[in-house]
């Protein structure tokens, strides 16, 4: 049953990654806009974690949210992670039952190791590699084995036996892989507007040295030009069909064409 729960979350956070990447896209990783963003982003995730739990014993059921609210710390920092963790201990505080006290406090513990290590990466040389990613859920995970001793009745034990192994090991499994895909998101990303502010820099370049560069693809006879390119040969580039003899006919003046 663990299992299927968790394969469930893993799921849905793959699907959050992906909205994670266009907000990331779209907004600058440290505005506030962005924070907000990925907050409510973590929230809907946590509570629709909630809604799909592993009931151990009445009022006592484990989810993905200790996965879902460190991740969202470790990403989205502290305004998203106080976010997500007040709607999700609002929601867990509705729902009640002999878990609440605990089931609070693992949402509060995940949410601030998430910060701490979201530091950590900020302002240290912390590099997040598989070890650092395992390590940081392990510790997350630790602390919630020992706070479900705060179950009342002696029922701490009881989940310690049924599910320990998965909270020490397959929790912290899939918050590894799942990090790694909000770390290859952030790279793509990084990649791709350092791309676009070089391509800017060549284009102003070329306009100042009035220098165009292009590209011959020999077997496709196509060409393609910076856009100073087309200003140097005063041709439009709407109307241009990328054609090499089309370069060559409109360099030769129009009465030695027939020639």
């Amino acid at each position: 049953m663990v299992i299927i729960v968790l394969l469930q979350n893993f799921a849905l956070l793959i699907a959050i990654s992906a909205t994670y990447r266009v907000i990331l896209a779209r907004q600058e990783k440290d505005s506030l806009s962005f924070q907000v963003l990925v907050g409510l982003l973590f929230a809907v995730a946590g509570i629709l974690g909630m809604l799909t739990p592993m009931n151990c014993l009445p009022g006592v059921f484990f989810d993905g949210r200790s996965i879902i609210l460190s991740i969202a710390g470790l990403f989205g920092g502290p305004i998203s992670a106080i976010i997500a963790a007040s709607a999700c201990v609002a929601y867990r505080w509705w729902v009640g039952g002999a878990g609440v006290v605990m089931g609070i406090s693992v949402i509060v513990e995940s949410a601030a190791i998430g910060v701490l290590f979201y530091y950590l990466r900020r302002n240290t040389k912390l590099v997040m590699s598989v070890p650092v990613l395992f390590g940081f859920s392990f510790i997350v995970h630790l602390i919630m084995f020992f706070l479900t001793l705060a179950l009342p009745g002696g029922a701490g034990y009881v989940v310690m036996q049924q599910i320990g192994y998965a909270i020490l090991f397959l929790y912290p499994l899939v918050s590894t892989l799942i990090c790694l895909f909000f770390l290859d998101s952030e790279a793509q990303i990084r990649d791709r507007k350092a791309l676009v502010e070089s391509e800017k820099a060549l284009k102003k370049a070329q306009e100042v040295a009035h220098v165009g560069s292009w590209t011959w693809y020999i077997q496709e006879d196509r060409l393609e030009w910076s856009d100073e390119m087309y200003r140097i040969f005063g041709i439009d580039k709407i109307r241009f069909s990328g054609r090499l003899s089309e370069v060559v006919q409109n360099a030769i003046h129009p009465d030695d064409r027939a020639v």
